[in-house]
């Protein structure tokens, strides 16, 4: 198992927002990547930093991942979710740099955020994945989260995943 204990975790300050458009630029057009010039936008970053939901992991000066963990109001007309789950948050927008990949950095991002959220109040995290994208679905079920159905948003396919946080979730 790979070690992270010098990754430093931190929320982003508008005056990194350029550095995580330019990671996530540069995985579009990644195998299962749904992200183009249209999503996401530096508008998306800002407003992440703003809500202050804008995770990055660094390892020493080089950023390695970003995400997006807060709450937002774009799943709550989906009716498969657990209706335990009073206060859930939002997962989007994760993204590792590409020589990074493969490497269980975005378990672990995954994993500091679960902590950091639950401290916040929520107590689940409810993602798309689409369906194109395999890659990242094995790590969210390696993650712990459950599958809970499909949707058909934003011009693709996607499949649903939720996991409970806090003292009633596993995080």
């Amino acid at each position: 198992m790979a070690s992270y204990e010098n990754y430093q975790m931190k929320m982003a300050a508008m005056e990194q927002a350029g550095e995580v458009m330019s990671l996530y630029q540069s995985l579009m057009g990644s195998p299962g990547c749904t992200w183009n010039e249209k999503y996401p936008v530096m508008a998306d970053v800002e407003k992440d930093i703003q809500n202050e939901s804008l995770y990055l992991l660094y390892d020493g000066p080089t950023l390695v991942a970003a995400a997006f963990m807060g709450a937002t109001d774009e799943f709550e007309h989906l009716t498969f979710w657990d209706p335990s789950v009073k206060r859930p948050c939002d997962l989007a927008r994760i993204g590792v740099r590409k020589e990074y990949q493969n490497r269980g950095i975005a378990k672990e991002l995954i994993r500091r955020m679960e902590r950091d959220v639950a401290r916040r109040g929520f107590d689940g995290i409810q993602l798309l994945v689409c369906k194109t994208n395999p890659k990242a679905e094995a790590v969210y079920q390696a993650a712990g989260f459950r599958y809970c159905g499909e949707t058909e948003i934003y011009d693709h396919e996607w499949n649903c995943y939720e996991k409970k946080v806090g003292p009633a979730g596993e995080a």
